[in-house]
Parts: structure tokens; C-alpha cells; sequence
């Protein structure tokens, strides 16, 4: 934020760290006074709103509710800025930013919570809030208000429709954002402050933030591009912060309010009720929430597949599988539970519980949106989240200190069979997995302002282990059910441990007030990976492996005021990704087929190609995994004005020492050789293997190469008039291969140009509001070889896949009786020949993903505490899907949430 205090000769920073070692306390005035109004948009008072008064680190300092005038009036340290938060029943909440310069006796502050006019975000600069127009880095939000007034099953889904964000979706349950051609394990995710992401994420979409229950967030806070200073290792295509709702209350006189809401919709069958309840007194505050939500099997548009196994592998259209994805339904619920005291007016004590849990969830590109699979279950999938915190405001040289002790625990657990089913699909081996990863996380940052700098310095250490068990089973015709089964290789090494380090500074500072704000910064990360000795047999043995390195990171980046609401950015960026447990130790089934460890690799002497290649030529020696490293070249401009704002930002990014998902290469072995735990069933004549998981060879991982991805991201907002405004967002990315000029091997692609666009009434006066908007996606023409493999994106069909499932899996599904494809009495032969020509060679479904635009409505009315959202999407019907998804979306779908406060 800009700093606007009197100005005078800029410390020297070496004369700064001794007076912070000696505990020098500089200085300062007494707090001083915020008088304001709260006041709706038609100018009348606003009576009891809640008006919270928080430092830049997200410390609340104060709390008071306005007057029968509107009023409030309330202190707030001068050396930090201040947030206010001003909530209101029957009102969208509203976050503004005070600046020192903005305070004193005769300050007045007149909020209007019905429309939001300026935006403040923390995820910039861990200890400081900004402006999105200020900062040096490229932010957009979504605040509580839009979170309501917007139609979706899952967390991620509420994110469609943002800036520079693609969100796909594997299936129904879940959903991975893809900030910048990035996603997974590439973009950070933190909840509250803390990080979300664990060692078990893995490369290309994971499902891991649809654990959060969408009814319990505050609002979304998107940093676009590297933040690995800020927030340490995978902070490479972005920063998603998740920050839940606060405990209310806590004002001079005890107090409770509350709400709920109620939400259905058609499409995906949904159903779900949420509510909670908050208060306090002075000193103290507490939250309680709950919600529970039940989706159906999806409709897609006009009621089809895109990807059916059906039509990939049968030519058959998809309705011969049903008007609806079958398997799509799930069960989500989610609690919270929040405390908060205050015992002087410089200290705070907090704690927080989260809870989520998912039941009946399923994978649907592994079933009948893919590869035909009868069984691929993700079930259970739950999350508890645990954070105790304390803050201090005042210590010496130090504004705030933030200290946090947090335990994330993540379970992921699943069932599958692979696609050579049998007529009943009981024969072949089920598998059974139980993977829980839990992260025990120790932060303190600080935050302190000297003349023109705001100075912010961090640790972190997170430790983590996995508890890993697979199990794979057998029918027993006798019992007719599955034996208990024997234990094979589990997806992570059972018992390994990832611990991470960091440290970390950060100065922003006016070189020039009110004019020239420069932030600088630089982190050291360490990580060390360890995997014990295990298994009995030789389908689950692991041998113990460890290995450790560190990483130096910076930043460097400029806000250049032109004008008064037009300003001008420009910034260099480097961002690492440490290989993590999923890298070094995780076996499994992914959307391409089977991979192994690249320690596994190591131990066979194997070396890696890419897939789809002929020859040998280009191959490579699997190695032990390096981290892998960004930098980035970034420019923007910023304007906001009465009636025209917008943002343009431009980046030029290179990847080095990128790790991709390759072939595995092996000198001849004989068949049934232990690989990951499975026997191998054939080898090809380049030495690439294969299991009967999977009709794609065996992959791991390498450090594949030299990556370029460049990109743009542009949003504008107009006022038309008093009752009619205007917004438009686009992004586009083009990632390179650099060593082949090709599309790079991103696991789930990288999402073709995008946007969103609507048109809003909504008079100041009224309780009634009317948008109409649209989301839309051109076609991506460049694919990788990984991208056709896939059967979600490309949808690669061979022989030998179109044999087996007819056999096996078309049979189970009724498609097909006595070796004779029903709707067209064909032979498998015959089918094999329709679906791939005369040279039966591999061929894909689709050469380019298409592009799409829809249609869509939403209405809304406000009467007292009550509030009606009405949605109508999709209204064409059209049949699509992002990029990189394995699932279809929503077709024609009509909802309704209502909600109440109290």
C-alpha cells in the first residue's frame, strides 16, 4: 500500500536490523480515531452494522456497531493502515482500506455496503493489505456478495468466471484452477493464511480444494503469476487464498446473529441447506456453521457425452449409456467451529476447526467418460483443519506479529478395477487404497513500518507424513464376494516423510511519495524427502530412499502512479516447485495410464522417452527429480475511474528443469517382472513396458526440459448508467516447448484463450437485480502427445483398448452379447476397422478441443433480511467442456438459492 506518512530520510538497513535485534522501539503516535457512516445505497442510515477494524496482518483491533445515526467511531494503530469490514443483515459485506494519511479527528468514512467500489487484498505481501489497484502484483477477488449471487456444487466451480482462471474438473466432486496454463501442484493454495497444499498433491488437476465447503468462505483472493517469496515452493502459476467467514459479534453489548440459505438447482440435481450462527461481547467472539449438499448424476448439454467410452471406443452415440453421466452423484458436508479473545487491547488469542467430507464420489474420465472402467471410486474424501493463533499489535520495532500452529489433515481414499472387465466386472482385481497425508505447519510473520518502508519478515516449517495402504483383491466365486485381499505397492511410500522450511523478507517502500512504490524480497527454502524400508512380499516392497536441497528465490517489482487511478506495474519474478512426495514416491493409475517412481526408474537402470515417439533417439537416463524453476517478466496497467475501470497485464515466463510425465524404457526383462508392484505383461520393441492396468506403457517422471509460457490477462468494468454497468474479462496463455517448438507435456493441457462477459441492472435504490453474462473458451489447436493420449482431452483409441473393452466392459454394460456389438451387429473386428480405418493405427477422438459460448441469466431480490438468487444457464443447451476436464459440464440448468439472516 502506499504509505503516507511524513516523510523523511529512508533508514539504512543495516541500522534497521540492529535496532530489531535490540528491540529499539521507535517512535510513534497514539491510535488514532476512524469516525464514519454506514449508510445503503440510497443514502439512509444503516443501524447496528457490524464495523470490524483489522491491521494490514489481518488483526482484528477493534469492533463496533453503527449507531441509531449510522455512526461508528473506533481506533486504529497509525503505523499499520487499517481494513474495515462493515457487515450488515440484509446487506452484501464490504471491505475498505484506511490509510494513515486517511485518519485523525476530522476524518470521515462513509461506507456503503450495497456496491463494492474498491478491493483489498493480503495475499500480496504476507503482513500488509493493499489495494488491487495499488499492488505491485496482479490480484482479483470475489467477495461474499458475489459468492452468493452465483450457482455451484463445489468451491472450485464458484471460481468460474475470474480472471485468468480456467477451473476443470475431473468429475463432478471436484475441481483444480488453472492460473496462468498452471494448476496442481503448480499454484499454491492457502486457507486462512495457512498452506493448503501438502507433499501428495500431484502434476495436473487435483481435487484437494473441493474439500472446502463453499458456504463457509469469505471471499477469494487470485494472485497471478510466481509468489515463491511470499509463499514458498509450488507458487508457480499463481496464489489462490481461501479466507473463511469471520465470527461476528464481540461488541460492547453481547450479541448473536445468524443465517442460512437453501439451494437447488437442475442440472446436477442439487440440493443443499447451510446455516450459522455468531456472536460475542467485547473481548471475545464465537462461529459456528454447517451445511450439507447432495448431487445427482449430471445432465450435460443436449443430454450428451463428449467423451463417452461408447462413442471412443464403439462409435455408438453416448444415450445408449443414458441421457445422464452416470456415476457423477456425491454427498458433501462441511462444519466449522471459531474462537476468538481478546484479553488486552494489543493481544489476541484464536482457534479454528475445519471440517469436510465428501461420500459416493467417483472419477468419472476413468468410467463411462473414458476409459469404461465399472468401478473407480473416491470415497471417503475429508479434510480437518485446525489452526491456533496469536496476534500481537505493538512489540518493540515490530507493527504486528502473527504466530500460527496448524494441523491439515487430508484423506484420500479409493477403490478401482481396471478396464479388462469381465461380464459381471468381478473378476478382475479390485484395488483398494487408504492414503492420508497430515501436515503439522509452525509460521510467525512480522510487519513494520520505518519512514516509507513496510517491512514484513516470516519463517515457516511444515512437516508431513503419509499413511498409505493398497490392497488388491480378488473374487472368490465360493463366498461370491472379494477375499480380504493381499497388500501390494501403495500409491505413497507408507510412512514417508516431506519436511519443508522457509524464510523469508520483503520491503516496500516509496522511492519516490506518492508517485514511485518499489517492493523488494527474497526467500530461502530447504525440503527433505524420506521414505522408509517396507513391505513383506515383493509386489509391496520399498526401499528406503531420502533426499534434500534448498532453494534462493527473489523478487522485484514497481508500482508507477501516473495519474490519480492510473498507475503502471512492472515486475521480475522467480518461482521453484521442490519435488514433493507425489513426485519422488507415488505409484498409481493417473489419466494416462501407470506410472512408477522415478526412484524405482533409477533402481532399474531405465531411461525415458516421450510418448509417441518412434525411436530412441532423445532418450534420457531417469535421474533422482530436481526442483523445478520460474522466471517471469511481467508488465500492467491499472485505471480507475467514475465510470471506467480496467486492468491489462502482460508476462513472459521460462521454466527450466520442468518435470513431465515420460516413458519408461527398460533393457529386455522377462515378462511377469515386478514394476511398481505389478508384473509386467509385454514389452515393446523400444523397451517401453506395459501392466494390465493400462494400454498405454508404464511412465515416470523426469526433469523433461525448457518450458516458455507467455500470456496476457485484461479485465474492464463500465458504468452505463446509474442502473446499468458493464464487465468484461479475457485471458490467454501460449506455452512452448522450447527444445521442440511444440505444446509442452502439461498434464492437463494448457486452456485455450477464455473470458466472461455480462451486463448487470441493478438501480441503487432497488431491492431487485437482473444479469445477463456468458462464459466462453476458443478451441485449443496445440495439444501435446500427452493431451492426445488422454482420453478426457484427445481421447486416443488403439486396438488393442477397443478389443478389450468390448470384450469385457461393453459386455458388463449390455452393449454387446454373444461377440456381437448389439446396435449394429458388428464384430469386434468390424468395429476396430469403423472406429480406427483399414490401418487400425492409433487415432484420436479429437485433434483440437473445441471451443464454446453460453448463455446464461441470473436475478436477485432483497426484502428486509430475506434474499432470492434465480439462475437460468446454459440456456442454449450447448454441450462442452474446459479444457483438461474429465467431465462435461452443466446443461440447460435452472436453481434457486434463497437466504435469511437474523
Amino acid at each position: 500500500m502506499w504509505m503516507a506518512r511524513s516523510p523523511g530520510k529512508r533508514p539504512d538497513a543495516v541500522l534497521i536490523l540492529l535496532a530489531l535485534l535490540a528491540g529499539v522501539t521507535p517512535a510513534s503516535s497514539a491510535p488514532l480515531a476512524i469516525k464514519g457512516d454506514v449508510r445503503d445505497g440510497s443514502g439512509a442510515a444503516i443501524v447496528g452494522a457490524d464495523v470490524v477494524i483489522l491491521t494490514g496482518a489481518d488483526i482484528e483491533v477493534a469492533r463496533v456497531t453503527s449507531d441509531a445515526a449510522g455512526a461508528f467511531e473506533a481506533e486504529c494503530p497509525e503505523a499499520t493502515g487499517c481494513v474495515l469490514v462493515v457487515q450488515a443483515r440484509g446487506f452484501a459485506g464490504r471491505r475498505t482500506l484506511v490509510r494513515p494519511s486517511d485518519l485523525g479527528a476530522s476524518a470521515v468514512v462513509v461506507l456503503e455496503p450495497q456496491g463494492v467500489t474498491e478491493r483489498v487484498t493480503v495475499t500480496p505481501m504476507p503482513g500488509a493489505s493493499q489495494t488491487t489497484l495499488e499492488t505491485p502484483r496482479h490480484v482479483t477477488t470475489l467477495e461474499s456478495g458475489e459468492l452468493a449471487s452465483r450457482l455451484f456444487v463445489t468451491l472450485p466451480e464458484a471460481m468460474r468466471g475470474m480472471v485468468g482462471v480456467s477451473v476443470q474438473q475431473t468429475s463432478t466432486s471436484q475441481g483444480s484452477p488453472f492460473v496462468r496454463g498452471m494448476t496442481g501442484q503448480h499454484v499454491v493454495t492457502l486457507l486462512d493464511g495457512v498452506r493448503f497444499n501438502t507433499g501428495t498433491f500431484r502434476p495436473g488437476a487435483n481435487q484437494y480444494l473441493a474439500f472446502i465447503d463453499p458456504n463457509t468462505v469469505d471471499r477469494i483472493e487470485v494472485m497471478h503469476g510466481p509468489s515463491s517469496v511470499e509463499y514458498g515452493s509450488d507458487a508457480l502459476g499463481g496464489t489462490i487464498q481461501v479466507v473463511s467467514r469471520r465470527a461476528g459479534g464481540g461488541g460492547d453489548h453481547f450479541g448473536v446473529q445468524g443465517g442460512g440459505s437453501v439451494t437447488g438447482s437442475s442440472a446436477d440435481r442439487l440440493a443443499s441447506a447451510t446455516s450459522f450462527v455468531t456472536g460475542g461481547v467485547r473481548g471475545w467472539s464465537f462461529l459456528l456453521d454447517a451445511s450439507v449438499s447432495s448431487a445427482g448424476d449430471r445432465r450435460a448439454g443436449g443430454g450428451d457425452d463428449s467423451r463417452s467410452v461408447a462413442t471412443r471406443l464403439l462409435g455408438l452415440p453416448s444415450s445408449v449409456l443414458g441421457s445422464r453421466l452416470n456415476q457423477t452423484g456425491f454427498r458433501q458436508t462441511g462444519t466449522t467451529a471459531k474462537g476468538a479473545i481478546r484479553p488486552t487491547a494489543s493481544d489476541a488469542f484464536s482457534a479454528q476447526y475445519i471440517r469436510g467430507e465428501q461420500r459416493g464420489a467417483s472419477r468419472y474420465d476413468q468410467l463411462d467418460g473414458g476409459l469404461g472402467n465399472l468401478v473407480h471410486f473416491f470415497d471417503p474424501q475429508t479434510l480437518d483443519f485446525a489452526v491456533l493463533r496469536y496476534d500481537r499489535v505493538g512489540l518493540g520495532v515490530i507493527d504486528t506479529l502473527s504466530a500460527r500452529l496448524s494441523m491439515n489433515q487430508q484423506r484420500d481414499d479409493r477403490a478401482f478395477q481396471n478396464v479388462n472387465n469381465n461380464r459381471a466386472g468381478l473378476l478382475s482385481a479390485r484395488t483398494d487404497e487408504r492414503n492420508r497425508t497430515r501436515v503439522f505447519g509452525y509460521q510467525v510473520t512480522t510487519a513494520s513500518i520505518w519512514a516509507r518502508h513496510a517491512v514484513s519478515l516470516g519463517a515457516e516449517l511444515y512437516d508431513e507424513r503419509v499413511d498409505a495402504q493398497r490392497l488388491e483383491r480378488r473374487y472368490d466365486p465360493l463366498s461370491g464376494g472379494f477375499d480380504a485381499g493381499v497388500p501390494v505397492r501403495a500409491r505413497f511410500p507408507d510412512g514417508a516423510g516431506y519436511r519443508t522450511v522457509g524464510l523469508f523478507v520483503q520491503d516496500g517502500f516509496a522511492l519516490l511519495p506518492d508517485r514511485l512504490h518499489v517492493s523488494l524480497g527474497g526467500r530461502y527454502s530447504g525440503y527433505a524427502y524420506s521414505q522408509p524400508a517396507s513391505g513383506t512380499t515383493p509386489a509391496a516392497m520399498v526401499p528406503a530412499f531420502e533426499t534434500a536441497a534448498g532453494q534462493w528465490t527473489g523478487a522485484a517489482s514497481v508500482v508507477l502512479r501516473l495519474r490519480e487511478g492510473l498507475v503502471a506495474t512492472a515486475g521480475v519474478n522467480r518461482g521453484f516447485r521442490a519435488p514433493n512426495v507425489n513426485d519422488f514416491g507415488s505409484i498409481g493409475v493417473s489419466g494416462a495410464g501407470f506410472e512408477v517412481s522415478p526412484e524405482e526408474g533409477v533402481r532399474l537402470g531405465g531411461r525415458s522417452i516421450e510418448f509417441g515417439a518412434v525411436g530412441l533417439d532423445g532418450a534420457r537416463r531417469v535421474e533422482t527429480l530436481r526442483p523445478e524453476s520460474l522466471t517471469s517478466y511481467e508488465v500492467g496497467l491499472r485505471a480507475q475511474g467514475r465510470r471506467v475501470s480496467g486492468t491489462m497485464s502482460a508476462f513472459h515466463a521460462d521454466v527450466t528443469d520442468f518435470i513431465t510425465r515420460s516413458v519408461l524404457v527398460l533393457d529386455p526383462v522377462p515378462l511377469g517382472t515386478l514394476i511398481g508392484g505389478q508384473p509386467m505383461t509385454r514389452q515393446d520393441a523400444l523397451g517401453a513396458t506395459y501392466t494390465s492396468l493400462a494400454s498405454t506403457p508404464v511412465f515416470v517422471r523426469t526433469n523433461g526440459g525448457h518450458l516458455r509460457m507467455r500470456g496476457v490477462e485484461g479485465t474492464v468494468d463500465v458504468t452505463v448508467t446509474s442502473t446499468l454497468s458493464a464487465h468484461a474479462n479475457v485471458a490467454a496463455v501460449r506455452g512452448t516447448d522450447v527444445a521442440t517448438g511444440r505444446a509442452p507435456g502439461l498434464e492437463n493441457g494448457i486452456p485455450p484463450l477464455h473470458g466472461f462477459a455480462s451486463l448487470r441492472w441493478q438501480p441503487r435504490k432497488g431491492r431487485a437485480s437482473l444479469e445477463a453474462y456468458t462464459m466462453f473458451a476458443a478451441s485449443q489447436e496445440r495439444l501435446s502427445g500427452n493431451d492426445l493420449a488422454q482420453a478426457r482431452i484427445g481421447g486416443m483409441r488403439t486396438a488393442d483398448e477397443i478389443r478389450n473393452f468390448f470384450n469385457n466392459g461393453a459386455v458388463a454394460r449390455g452393449l454387446v452379447s454373444q461377440g456381437v456389438l448389439s446396435a449394429t451387429g458388428e464384430t469386434v473386428d468390424q468395429v476396430i476397422v469403423r472406429v480406427l480405418g483399414p490401418s487400425r493405427l492409433p487415432s484420436p477422438m479429437y485433434t483440437a478441443h473445441p471451443g464454446f459460448w453460453t448463455l446464461n441469466l441470473r436475478a436477485g431480490w432483497r426484502a428486509a433480511s430475506w434474499s432470492t438468487v434465480l439462475f437460468a444457464e446454459n440456456l442454449l443447451d450447448r454441450n462442452y467442456r474446459i479444457m483438461g476436464s474429465g467431465v462435461d459440464a452443466q446443461g440447460f440448468n435452472v436453481g434457486i438459492r434463497q437466504s435469511v439472516t437474523f
